[in-house]
């Protein structure tokens, strides 16, 4: 295990793309660069992301009343650059919800900030920077007893140098 850890901290996030057997039971594994290029997340496989406190009603998560992350997710390994997180969705009350985006390790904080939309249909937007590659970068969407909040989509794309 020392040794993966090792080869992962030099080279940073790696997906087997394939193998091939050899002879005397050895193996070539083939690896390839695991950093995602963003994402994004709709409809029922928004559904699949964990959530501590959301029920999946539709195609949407929404909040039931209890505090807690209503999102917590995906971890996925991004490179260094300019980012827009878009978060779209309805609520008919918020009073305490926050939008971070972090290290896995949750060791520092890229966005920390208040969701604060208008009741009804809402498309919350954030630009942020990542200064450094990231590996397992977590998008969490925290709220209070109080909110009444049902996220349909989410997404973290790089933002076009052009």
């Amino acid at each position: 295990l020392r040794c993966v850890s090792q080869v992962l901290t030099a080279a940073g996030p790696l997906r087997l793309s394939g193998y091939s057997d050899k002879k005397d039971q050895v193996s070539l594994l083939r690896f390839v660069d695991g950093y995602e290029q963003g994402y994004a997340y709709h409809a029922e496989v928004l559904s699949q992301l964990p959530s501590d406190v959301g029920i999946v009603q539709g195609e949407s998560i929404r909040t039931q009343g209890k505090p807690g992350f209503l999102l917590a997710g995906p971890n996925v390994s991004l490179r260094a650059g300019k980012y827009r997180l878009t978060i779209t969705g309805s609520c008919r009350q918020v009073s305490e919800a926050r939008v971070e985006i972090l290290s896995r390790d949750r060791e520092f904080h890229y966005l920390n900030a208040p969701l604060r939309p208008l009741p009804g249909d809402f498309q919350f937007s954030e630009e942020l920077t990542l200064p450094e590659d990231v590996i397992n970068c977590e998008l969490r969407v925290f709220v209070g007893a109080k909110d009444e909040i049902s996220l349909s989509g989410c997404s973290l794309l790089p933002i076009s140098a052009h």
